[in-house]
């Protein structure tokens, strides 16, 4: 249906803006265009809204009850974790992510798409963006399993460094520091496997060269959505150690629910525009 919005030397015929329709403004935009942009989207579709905010009441509504039939500890209790934690995954990381690329697409060319459509063209990226996940993790998993191997041997072979570098919080800010570049040159890449109709190996390597041209943009977007998304759990941490409880407010899981997936889902349409605009740049 002509969904997506190509790379240059894939695209047939001219790949300037005029001939791709795609709106002259998004070039000259700003981060902070593009999420006011991404906010009116929903004013102009609230639709959506309604689709973001009901899938994510069904899910706060649906985990207690799943709580409540599962036993506490054992192999059932594991496996239910695990569907549980893979049907949020595919949700909200996968199909809606999707979705929103197909939706931005069809947005910035003006292109006048049935949801049906959208939704027929999202479920037929499904398998590739599917794969670029996999991809991305096996990457993450790769890179921890060799930067934990290279920490131990300089700590238990070379004595560079004490054991007590795995004790506490330490394992965590060494580990994550040396993941976070990684997850930060392959974010864009489930985005260009929708909008850009690539192959998850292509999208992976798109993802590695437009985050080093656009690097500023790129850490500027993701230091917003992670300080919004974890918004609410610091909120919930900093009324612990003052004495209170948020779990006493009511509706504030659901509330919690709403707004990280509200969130996330803006912040995607945000991440989708740096891809379309490194296409015609």
């Amino acid at each position: 249906m002509g969904t997506a919005i190509k790379r240059r030397e894939a695209n047939d015929g001219c790949g300037c803006i005029r001939c791709r329709d795609v709106d002259p403004a998004l070039v000259r935009r700003s981060t902070a265009d593009d999420l006011r942009w991404s906010l009116r989207l929903f004013q102009r579709r609230p639709l959506l809204l309604i689709l973001v905010a009901g899938l994510a009441f069904l899910w706060t509504v649906s985990t207690p009850a799943i709580t409540l039939v599962t036993p506490a500890i054992g192999l059932g209790a594991r496996v239910t974790t695990i569907i549980h934690n893979t049907v949020y995954a595919l949700l909200l990381v996968i199909f809606l992510r999707g979705y929103f690329g197909a939706v931005v697409a069809n947005e910035v060319t003006g292109r006048q798409t049935l949801t049906r459509q959208v939704v027929s063209y999202t479920t037929h990226r499904l398998v590739p963006l599917f794969l670029t996940f996999i991809g991305l993790f096996l990457i993450l998993g790769g890179t921890l399993g060799v930067s934990i191997v290279v920490v131990s041997i300089l700590v238990f072979d070379l004595g560079l460094f004490s054991p007590t570098i795995f004790d506490g919080i330490m394992p965590t800010l060494l580990f994550g520091s040396i993941l976070a570049p990684v997850f930060y040159k392959f974010w864009i890449a489930p985005d260009i496997c929708v909008v850009g109709d690539e192959g998850p190996i292509t999208a992976l390597r798109l993802s590695w060269r437009i985050t080093s041209v656009h690097w500023r943009r790129v850490c500027l977007f993701l230091v917003s959505f992670t300080v919004t998304i974890t918004a609410p759990d610091v909120f919930a941490e900093l009324a612990i150690v003052s004495g209170h409880s948020v779990s006493s407010i009511p509706g504030f899981d659901i509330l919690k629910t709403q707004f990280q997936w509200l969130t996330a889902v803006v912040w995607y349409c945000v991440g989708i525009q740096i891809y379309i605009r490194s296409t015609l740049s």
